[in-house]
């Protein structure tokens, strides 16, 4: 797998790794897997959009689609 990701180019990457977020997320809301340590369940995560960036309040930064973790040792998981 690792071959055909390295062709694509960045923006391709970027969508892959925000897809797969969706779908893990997906996974654990549904049951399927366990929680994952990602931004996506995260109190400190606010999502972006369209016109603005994602947000980490704990690290009080944007974030790029990039810097979005799945595994941080800092989650804190939110609590509905």
């Amino acid at each position: 797998m690792q071959t055909p990701i390295n062709r694509l180019g960045l923006a391709d990457k970027e969508n892959l790794l925000m897809s797969l977020m969706d779908i893990i997320h997906y996974l654990n809301k549904t049951g399927v897997i366990t929680i994952q340590r990602m931004c996506k369940t995260c109190v400190y995560f606010s999502p972006g959009s369209d016109t603005t960036h994602h947000f980490c309040r704990l690290l009080n930064q944007k974030l790029f689609d990039k810097d979005l973790r799945i595994d941080c040792p800092e989650h804190v998981l939110v609590t509905n």
